[in-house]
Protein backbone atom coordinates (compact mmCIF):
# COMPACT_ATOMS: atom_id res chain seq x y z
CA UNK A 1 0.00 0.00 0.00
CA UNK A 2 1.42 3.42 -0.90
CA UNK A 3 2.23 5.94 1.25
CA UNK A 4 -0.40 8.58 3.12
CA UNK A 5 -1.31 11.35 1.52
CA UNK A 6 -3.96 13.83 1.68
CA UNK A 7 -6.38 15.08 -0.83
CA UNK A 8 -9.40 17.85 -0.46
CA UNK A 9 -12.11 16.60 -2.10
CA UNK A 10 -15.34 18.55 -2.56
CA UNK A 11 -18.96 16.42 -2.44
CA UNK A 12 -22.53 17.20 -3.17
CA UNK A 13 -23.58 18.72 -0.19
CA UNK A 14 -24.57 21.75 0.98
CA UNK A 15 -21.39 23.41 2.70
CA UNK A 16 -19.14 25.37 1.30
CA UNK A 17 -15.54 23.75 2.15
CA UNK A 18 -14.12 21.10 1.23
CA UNK A 19 -12.80 18.05 3.01
CA UNK A 20 -9.50 16.72 3.63
CA UNK A 21 -9.41 12.71 3.27
CA UNK A 22 -5.89 11.00 3.34
CA UNK A 23 -4.94 8.70 0.74
CA UNK A 24 -3.46 5.38 0.46
CA UNK A 25 -4.34 4.30 -2.86
CA UNK A 26 -1.88 2.85 -4.86
CA UNK A 27 -2.03 4.91 -7.77
CA UNK A 28 -0.99 9.10 -7.26
CA UNK A 29 -3.47 11.77 -6.72
CA UNK A 30 -4.75 14.60 -9.02
CA UNK A 31 -6.90 17.26 -8.61
CA UNK A 32 -10.04 16.04 -11.45
CA UNK A 33 -10.01 12.39 -10.08
CA UNK A 34 -13.81 11.44 -8.84
CA UNK A 35 -13.57 9.17 -5.51
CA UNK A 36 -15.65 7.56 -3.07
CA UNK A 37 -15.60 8.95 0.66
CA UNK A 38 -17.30 8.18 3.34
CA UNK A 39 -19.27 11.08 4.61
CA UNK A 40 -20.92 11.21 7.94
CA UNK A 41 -21.60 7.84 10.45
CA UNK A 42 -22.75 5.81 7.59
CA UNK A 43 -23.11 7.20 4.13
CA UNK A 44 -20.41 7.34 1.16
CA UNK A 45 -20.59 10.00 -1.41
CA UNK A 46 -19.21 10.67 -5.23
CA UNK A 47 -16.88 13.21 -4.76
CA UNK A 48 -13.95 15.03 -6.70
CA UNK A 49 -10.40 15.45 -5.71
CA UNK A 50 -9.79 19.31 -6.34
CA UNK A 51 -6.30 19.54 -4.55
CA UNK A 52 -3.63 17.27 -3.26
CA UNK A 53 -2.22 18.57 0.42
CA UNK A 54 1.61 18.40 1.17
CA UNK A 55 0.30 18.35 4.96
CA UNK A 56 -1.97 16.48 7.20
CA UNK A 57 -4.96 18.04 8.36
CA UNK A 58 -5.42 18.78 12.39
CA UNK A 59 -7.57 16.19 12.80
CA UNK A 60 -7.98 12.50 11.83
CA UNK A 61 -8.74 12.10 7.93
CA UNK A 62 -11.15 9.81 7.20
CA UNK A 63 -9.55 7.72 4.17
CA UNK A 64 -10.53 7.69 0.23
CA UNK A 65 -12.44 4.45 -0.12
CA UNK A 66 -11.89 4.39 -3.98
CA UNK A 67 -11.05 6.20 -6.96
CA UNK A 68 -13.31 5.79 -10.30
CA UNK A 69 -11.18 7.06 -12.74
CA UNK A 70 -8.04 6.37 -14.59
CA UNK A 71 -7.27 9.21 -15.85
CA UNK A 72 -8.88 13.03 -14.43
CA UNK A 73 -12.58 13.50 -15.43
CA UNK A 74 -12.48 17.21 -15.15
CA UNK A 75 -9.87 20.04 -15.29
CA UNK A 76 -8.86 22.21 -13.70
CA UNK A 77 -10.80 25.24 -15.11
CA UNK A 78 -14.26 23.47 -14.47
CA UNK A 79 -13.07 22.80 -11.03
CA UNK A 80 -12.36 26.70 -11.07
CA UNK A 81 -15.87 27.37 -12.63
CA UNK A 82 -17.34 25.07 -9.92
CA UNK A 83 -16.08 27.03 -7.63
CA UNK A 84 -17.21 30.30 -9.63
CA UNK A 85 -21.06 28.97 -9.73
CA UNK A 86 -20.94 28.66 -6.20
CA UNK A 87 -19.92 32.65 -5.71
CA UNK A 88 -21.96 34.03 -8.27
CA UNK A 89 -25.27 31.36 -7.07
CA UNK A 90 -24.66 31.41 -3.54
CA UNK A 91 -24.52 27.59 -3.34
CA UNK A 92 -21.97 25.54 -2.13
CA UNK A 93 -19.38 24.24 -4.69
CA UNK A 94 -20.34 20.60 -4.14
CA UNK A 95 -23.62 21.80 -5.17
CA UNK A 96 -22.60 23.62 -8.09
CA UNK A 97 -20.58 20.04 -9.17
CA UNK A 98 -23.67 17.87 -8.90
CA UNK A 99 -25.60 19.85 -11.56
CA UNK A 100 -22.44 20.19 -14.03
CA UNK A 101 -21.86 16.60 -13.84
CA UNK A 102 -23.73 14.17 -16.21
CA UNK A 103 -26.01 11.89 -14.81
CA UNK A 104 -23.90 9.54 -16.65
CA UNK A 105 -20.97 10.04 -14.50
CA UNK A 106 -22.73 9.91 -11.41
CA UNK A 107 -21.80 6.58 -10.89
CA UNK A 108 -23.15 4.62 -7.19
CA UNK A 109 -20.89 3.09 -4.83
CA UNK A 110 -21.71 -0.44 -6.03
CA UNK A 111 -20.99 0.42 -9.54
CA UNK A 112 -17.56 -1.12 -10.92
CA UNK A 113 -18.02 0.60 -13.82
CA UNK A 114 -16.09 3.56 -14.50
CA UNK A 115 -18.31 5.59 -17.00
CA UNK A 116 -15.67 7.53 -18.74
CA UNK A 117 -14.39 7.91 -22.53
CA UNK A 118 -11.78 5.42 -23.51
CA UNK A 119 -8.37 6.85 -24.84
CA UNK A 120 -9.09 4.84 -27.57
CA UNK A 121 -12.71 6.10 -28.88
CA UNK A 122 -16.47 6.15 -27.73
CA UNK A 123 -19.26 3.84 -28.39
CA UNK A 124 -21.08 5.31 -31.07
CA UNK A 125 -24.20 4.55 -33.21
CA UNK A 126 -25.65 5.18 -36.45
CA UNK A 127 -28.71 4.30 -39.11
CA UNK A 128 -27.43 1.35 -40.92
CA UNK A 129 -28.91 2.04 -44.31
CA UNK A 130 -27.48 4.87 -46.72
CA UNK A 131 -28.80 8.11 -46.60
CA UNK A 132 -30.07 7.62 -50.76
CA UNK A 133 -32.17 5.27 -49.30
CA UNK A 134 -34.94 7.43 -48.61
CA UNK A 135 -37.11 4.27 -47.65
CA UNK A 136 -35.42 2.74 -45.02
CA UNK A 137 -36.50 4.99 -42.48
CA UNK A 138 -40.19 4.49 -42.76
CA UNK A 139 -39.81 0.54 -43.30
CA UNK A 140 -37.26 0.72 -40.03
CA UNK A 141 -40.27 2.48 -38.02
CA UNK A 142 -42.97 0.16 -39.73
CA UNK A 143 -41.06 -3.02 -38.75
CA UNK A 144 -41.00 -1.27 -34.44
CA UNK A 145 -44.60 -0.94 -34.68
CA UNK A 146 -44.55 -3.52 -31.68
CA UNK A 147 -41.45 -2.03 -30.06
CA UNK A 148 -42.60 0.65 -28.93
CA UNK A 149 -39.29 1.37 -26.84
CA UNK A 150 -37.40 0.83 -29.53
CA UNK A 151 -38.82 2.71 -31.63
CA UNK A 152 -38.30 6.22 -29.66
CA UNK A 153 -34.65 5.35 -29.08
CA UNK A 154 -34.68 5.42 -32.95
CA UNK A 155 -36.57 8.84 -33.10
CA UNK A 156 -34.28 10.48 -30.66
CA UNK A 157 -30.93 9.31 -32.75
CA UNK A 158 -32.21 10.88 -35.54
CA UNK A 159 -33.21 13.99 -33.11
CA UNK A 160 -29.00 14.11 -32.45
CA UNK A 161 -28.10 13.04 -35.73
CA UNK A 162 -29.41 16.76 -37.36
CA UNK A 163 -26.81 18.34 -35.43
CA UNK A 164 -23.90 16.04 -36.21
CA UNK A 165 -22.37 15.90 -39.51
CA UNK A 166 -23.06 12.85 -42.14
CA UNK A 167 -20.01 11.26 -43.84
CA UNK A 168 -20.89 11.02 -47.33
CA UNK A 169 -23.64 9.22 -48.55
CA UNK A 170 -23.78 7.71 -44.59
CA UNK A 171 -26.26 8.65 -41.61
CA UNK A 172 -23.85 10.78 -38.61
CA UNK A 173 -22.42 8.82 -35.71
CA UNK A 174 -23.95 9.69 -31.91
CA UNK A 175 -22.81 8.82 -29.22
CA UNK A 176 -24.31 6.24 -26.76
CA UNK A 177 -23.76 8.17 -23.61
CA UNK A 178 -25.33 11.04 -25.48
CA UNK A 179 -28.42 8.71 -26.33
CA UNK A 180 -28.81 7.66 -23.11
CA UNK A 181 -27.75 10.38 -21.35
CA UNK A 182 -29.90 12.38 -18.35
CA UNK A 183 -33.46 13.27 -19.21
CA UNK A 184 -33.57 10.75 -21.61
CA UNK A 185 -35.62 7.22 -21.30
CA UNK A 186 -33.42 5.42 -24.32
CA UNK A 187 -31.97 2.48 -22.47
CA UNK A 188 -28.77 0.91 -23.90
CA UNK A 189 -30.72 -2.35 -24.36
CA UNK A 190 -32.76 -0.50 -26.35
CA UNK A 191 -30.56 0.25 -28.65
CA UNK A 192 -28.95 -3.00 -28.56
CA UNK A 193 -31.71 -4.27 -29.88
CA UNK A 194 -31.77 -2.20 -32.99
CA UNK A 195 -28.35 -3.22 -33.90
CA UNK A 196 -29.58 -6.63 -33.34
CA UNK A 197 -32.04 -5.99 -35.66
CA UNK A 198 -29.74 -4.52 -37.87
CA UNK A 199 -31.26 -1.00 -37.93
CA UNK A 200 -28.31 1.09 -36.31
CA UNK A 201 -24.93 -0.10 -36.52
CA UNK A 202 -22.42 0.30 -33.59
CA UNK A 203 -18.69 1.14 -33.73
CA UNK A 204 -15.74 2.22 -31.30
CA UNK A 205 -15.27 5.97 -33.19
CA UNK A 206 -12.00 7.16 -32.47
CA UNK A 207 -12.16 10.62 -30.14
CA UNK A 208 -10.65 13.18 -33.17
CA UNK A 209 -12.12 11.46 -36.25
CA UNK A 210 -14.75 14.95 -36.16
CA UNK A 211 -11.76 17.25 -34.93
CA UNK A 212 -9.73 17.14 -37.81
CA UNK A 213 -9.98 20.97 -38.72
CA UNK A 214 -6.19 21.09 -39.66
CA UNK A 215 -3.60 23.04 -38.09
CA UNK A 216 -4.92 26.15 -37.58
CA UNK A 217 -7.43 26.78 -34.45
CA UNK A 218 -7.58 30.69 -35.25
CA UNK A 219 -11.53 32.10 -35.47
CA UNK A 220 -13.00 31.21 -39.43
CA UNK A 221 -13.61 33.88 -41.37
CA UNK A 222 -17.62 35.01 -41.16
CA UNK A 223 -19.34 35.11 -44.51
CA UNK A 224 -21.55 38.27 -44.99
CA UNK A 225 -24.64 36.91 -43.18
CA UNK A 226 -22.74 35.57 -40.14
CA UNK A 227 -20.82 39.38 -39.94
CA UNK A 228 -24.26 40.75 -40.18
CA UNK A 229 -25.47 38.63 -37.54
CA UNK A 230 -22.14 39.32 -35.27
CA UNK A 231 -22.84 43.04 -35.88
CA UNK A 232 -26.36 43.28 -34.52
CA UNK A 233 -25.66 40.44 -31.49
CA UNK A 234 -23.35 43.17 -30.75
CA UNK A 235 -25.17 46.25 -31.20
CA UNK A 236 -24.57 48.76 -28.31
CA UNK A 237 -27.83 50.33 -28.34
CA UNK A 238 -28.95 46.24 -27.45
CA UNK A 239 -25.65 45.67 -25.24
CA UNK A 240 -28.34 45.16 -22.05
CA UNK A 241 -31.03 42.82 -23.68
CA UNK A 242 -31.23 39.28 -24.25
CA UNK A 243 -30.63 37.73 -27.77
CA UNK A 244 -31.78 34.77 -29.96
CA UNK A 245 -29.77 33.74 -33.29
CA UNK A 246 -32.21 31.85 -35.05
CA UNK A 247 -30.59 29.33 -38.33
CA UNK A 248 -31.20 26.22 -39.64
CA UNK A 249 -29.22 23.55 -39.19
CA UNK A 250 -25.87 23.88 -40.89
CA UNK A 251 -25.90 27.41 -41.36
CA UNK A 252 -23.15 28.27 -39.48
CA UNK A 253 -24.17 29.77 -36.02
CA UNK A 254 -21.54 28.32 -34.07
CA UNK A 255 -18.67 30.22 -35.85
CA UNK A 256 -20.75 33.31 -34.83
CA UNK A 257 -21.28 32.26 -31.37
CA UNK A 258 -17.21 31.40 -31.11
CA UNK A 259 -16.31 35.19 -32.52
CA UNK A 260 -19.06 36.27 -30.15
CA UNK A 261 -17.32 34.83 -27.26
CA UNK A 262 -13.88 35.86 -28.21
CA UNK A 263 -14.80 39.35 -27.97
CA UNK A 264 -15.86 38.67 -24.68
CA UNK A 265 -13.04 37.54 -23.51
CA UNK A 266 -10.68 39.80 -25.10
CA UNK A 267 -12.64 42.27 -22.84
CA UNK A 268 -12.10 40.26 -19.49
CA UNK A 269 -15.81 39.13 -19.10
CA UNK A 270 -16.91 35.58 -19.21
CA UNK A 271 -18.37 33.17 -21.07
CA UNK A 272 -20.45 29.92 -20.69
CA UNK A 273 -21.36 28.05 -24.12
CA UNK A 274 -24.04 25.56 -23.86
CA UNK A 275 -24.26 22.90 -26.74
CA UNK A 276 -27.35 20.92 -27.30
CA UNK A 277 -25.78 17.45 -28.20
CA UNK A 278 -22.98 16.05 -25.88
CA UNK A 279 -20.87 14.47 -29.10
CA UNK A 280 -20.61 18.12 -30.13
CA UNK A 281 -18.77 18.68 -27.37
CA UNK A 282 -15.23 17.94 -28.67
CA UNK A 283 -15.92 20.10 -31.70
CA UNK A 284 -16.53 23.15 -30.06
CA UNK A 285 -13.70 22.70 -27.58
CA UNK A 286 -11.24 22.87 -30.53
CA UNK A 287 -12.88 25.18 -32.34
CA UNK A 288 -12.53 27.31 -29.87
CA UNK A 289 -9.26 26.55 -29.26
Amino acid sequence: MAAARWVDVVVPVPVRTAFTYAWSLDREPEPGLRVFVPFGRNRVLLGVVIAVRPDAPDYPAKEVLRCVDEHPSFQRQQLALWYWMAEYYLCAPGEAMAASMPGFMQVEPDDESTYTLRDDGVWSLRFAAPRHDSDAVNRAFASLSRAKLQAEALLRYFQLALEAEPEDNRHPWVAVAALTAEGSDVKPAHLSALVERGILERELRPLDRSLDLGDSLSLPELSPAQQAALDALEAKEHAQLPKLLWGATGSGKTEVYLHLAAHALEEGKHVLLMVPEIGLVPQVVQRAG
